[in-house]
Protein backbone atom coordinates (compact mmCIF):
# COMPACT_ATOMS: atom_id res chain seq x y z
CA UNK A 1 0.00 0.00 0.00
CA UNK A 2 1.21 3.70 -0.81
CA UNK A 3 0.04 6.49 1.08
CA UNK A 4 -1.68 7.81 -1.44
CA UNK A 5 -4.21 4.55 -0.95
CA UNK A 6 -5.15 6.17 2.00
CA UNK A 7 -8.18 8.48 2.15
CA UNK A 8 -7.52 11.61 2.43
CA UNK A 9 -9.19 14.34 5.66
CA UNK A 10 -9.45 11.08 7.89
CA UNK A 11 -7.11 10.12 10.63
CA UNK A 12 -5.68 6.62 11.00
CA UNK A 13 -7.60 6.04 14.44
CA UNK A 14 -7.71 3.11 17.60
CA UNK A 15 -11.59 2.79 17.49
CA UNK A 16 -12.81 0.20 20.63
CA UNK A 17 -16.01 -1.66 21.25
CA UNK A 18 -14.64 -3.48 23.74
CA UNK A 19 -11.88 -4.59 21.80
CA UNK A 20 -9.18 -2.03 20.49
CA UNK A 21 -8.85 -1.85 16.60
CA UNK A 22 -7.02 0.52 14.29
CA UNK A 23 -9.19 1.83 11.79
CA UNK A 24 -7.41 3.01 8.44
CA UNK A 25 -9.65 4.26 5.83
CA UNK A 26 -8.38 3.53 2.05
CA UNK A 27 -9.59 5.14 -0.92
CA UNK A 28 -11.05 1.65 -3.21
CA UNK A 29 -11.18 -1.96 -3.53
CA UNK A 30 -8.41 -1.95 -5.78
CA UNK A 31 -5.89 -0.12 -2.95
CA UNK A 32 -7.76 -2.77 -0.09
CA UNK A 33 -6.95 -5.74 -2.52
CA UNK A 34 -3.05 -4.37 -3.29
CA UNK A 35 -2.58 -4.60 0.56
CA UNK A 36 0.37 -7.34 2.20
CA UNK A 37 0.97 -7.10 5.55
CA UNK A 38 4.58 -6.60 6.62
CA UNK A 39 4.76 -9.17 9.70
CA UNK A 40 8.03 -8.19 11.16
CA UNK A 41 6.67 -4.55 11.17
CA UNK A 42 3.20 -4.95 12.18
CA UNK A 43 4.53 -7.05 15.22
CA UNK A 44 6.65 -4.35 16.02
CA UNK A 45 3.56 -1.38 15.42
CA UNK A 46 1.47 -4.07 17.51
CA UNK A 47 3.57 -4.36 20.06
CA UNK A 48 4.14 -0.46 20.74
CA UNK A 49 0.63 0.58 19.95
CA UNK A 50 -2.59 1.13 21.64
CA UNK A 51 -4.87 -1.55 19.52
CA UNK A 52 -5.13 -5.17 19.45
CA UNK A 53 -5.53 -5.59 15.12
CA UNK A 54 -5.88 -3.44 12.12
CA UNK A 55 -9.29 -2.59 10.00
CA UNK A 56 -8.96 -1.60 6.90
CA UNK A 57 -11.65 -0.67 4.69
CA UNK A 58 -13.17 1.54 2.11
CA UNK A 59 -16.97 3.11 1.12
CA UNK A 60 -18.26 0.53 -1.49
CA UNK A 61 -19.01 -2.69 -1.78
CA UNK A 62 -17.65 -5.51 -3.24
CA UNK A 63 -21.52 -6.59 -4.42
CA UNK A 64 -24.13 -4.22 -5.41
CA UNK A 65 -26.19 -4.27 -2.02
CA UNK A 66 -22.86 -3.63 -0.03
CA UNK A 67 -21.88 0.32 1.09
CA UNK A 68 -18.40 -0.84 2.64
CA UNK A 69 -15.62 -3.41 2.59
CA UNK A 70 -13.44 -4.42 4.82
CA UNK A 71 -10.16 -6.56 5.52
CA UNK A 72 -9.13 -7.47 9.16
CA UNK A 73 -5.59 -8.84 9.61
CA UNK A 74 -3.98 -10.90 12.43
CA UNK A 75 -0.56 -12.06 13.49
CA UNK A 76 0.42 -15.46 13.92
CA UNK A 77 -0.27 -17.92 15.35
CA UNK A 78 -3.36 -16.08 14.73
CA UNK A 79 -5.60 -16.29 11.20
CA UNK A 80 -3.50 -13.91 9.41
CA UNK A 81 -7.16 -12.40 7.95
CA UNK A 82 -10.54 -12.69 9.71
CA UNK A 83 -13.12 -13.24 6.93
CA UNK A 84 -15.55 -11.47 9.22
CA UNK A 85 -15.05 -9.15 11.90
CA UNK A 86 -18.22 -8.05 13.71
CA UNK A 87 -16.58 -5.89 16.78
CA UNK A 88 -14.05 -4.46 14.47
CA UNK A 89 -16.83 -3.73 11.84
CA UNK A 90 -19.23 -1.74 14.46
CA UNK A 91 -15.72 0.51 15.59
CA UNK A 92 -15.69 1.50 11.71
CA UNK A 93 -19.49 2.00 11.72
CA UNK A 94 -18.92 4.71 14.12
CA UNK A 95 -15.40 5.73 12.17
CA UNK A 96 -17.31 6.44 9.11
CA UNK A 97 -20.69 8.37 10.49
CA UNK A 98 -18.46 10.26 12.76
CA UNK A 99 -16.50 12.17 10.01
CA UNK A 100 -19.26 12.00 7.50
CA UNK A 101 -18.32 9.22 5.32
CA UNK A 102 -21.28 7.73 4.97
CA UNK A 103 -24.12 9.72 4.04
CA UNK A 104 -27.08 7.38 5.87
CA UNK A 105 -26.48 5.47 9.43
CA UNK A 106 -27.41 1.73 8.23
CA UNK A 107 -25.77 -0.18 5.64
CA UNK A 108 -24.78 -3.66 4.63
CA UNK A 109 -20.79 -3.87 5.78
CA UNK A 110 -18.87 -6.69 3.52
CA UNK A 111 -15.96 -8.72 3.94
CA UNK A 112 -14.18 -12.00 3.28
CA UNK A 113 -15.30 -12.44 -0.57
CA UNK A 114 -11.41 -12.45 -1.79
CA UNK A 115 -10.93 -15.28 0.99
CA UNK A 116 -14.22 -17.49 -0.71
CA UNK A 117 -15.80 -16.61 2.35
CA UNK A 118 -18.40 -13.98 1.80
CA UNK A 119 -19.87 -12.49 4.58
CA UNK A 120 -22.16 -8.84 4.89
CA UNK A 121 -23.71 -7.54 7.79
CA UNK A 122 -26.52 -4.88 8.41
CA UNK A 123 -25.01 -2.15 10.72
CA UNK A 124 -27.26 0.62 12.20
CA UNK A 125 -25.15 3.56 14.09
CA UNK A 126 -26.99 5.56 16.46
CA UNK A 127 -26.78 8.57 17.45
CA UNK A 128 -25.73 12.11 16.07
CA UNK A 129 -22.38 12.12 14.02
CA UNK A 130 -20.60 14.20 17.48
CA UNK A 131 -22.64 11.79 19.73
CA UNK A 132 -22.96 7.82 18.58
CA UNK A 133 -24.92 6.34 21.31
CA UNK A 134 -24.39 2.99 20.07
CA UNK A 135 -24.29 0.79 17.47
CA UNK A 136 -25.56 -2.23 15.90
CA UNK A 137 -24.25 -4.87 13.54
CA UNK A 138 -26.51 -7.88 12.88
CA UNK A 139 -26.92 -11.13 10.14
CA UNK A 140 -26.49 -14.87 9.89
CA UNK A 141 -23.52 -16.37 10.95
CA UNK A 142 -22.12 -20.27 10.76
CA UNK A 143 -20.58 -22.14 13.31
CA UNK A 144 -17.09 -23.07 12.28
CA UNK A 145 -15.54 -24.35 15.42
CA UNK A 146 -17.18 -25.98 18.84
CA UNK A 147 -15.18 -26.76 21.85
CA UNK A 148 -15.10 -26.92 25.35
CA UNK A 149 -13.19 -25.03 28.06
CA UNK A 150 -12.70 -26.92 31.49
CA UNK A 151 -11.41 -24.81 34.43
Amino acid sequence: MQPEDLLPDVPIQTVSTGTSQIMIAVRNLDALRRIQVNIPAYAALRAQGDFFSPHLFCVGGITSEGQTFARHFGLPPDAMEDPFTGSATGGMAAYLWHYGLIDQPSFIAEQGHWMQRSGKALVEVVGPRDDIESVKVGGQAVTVMRGELLL
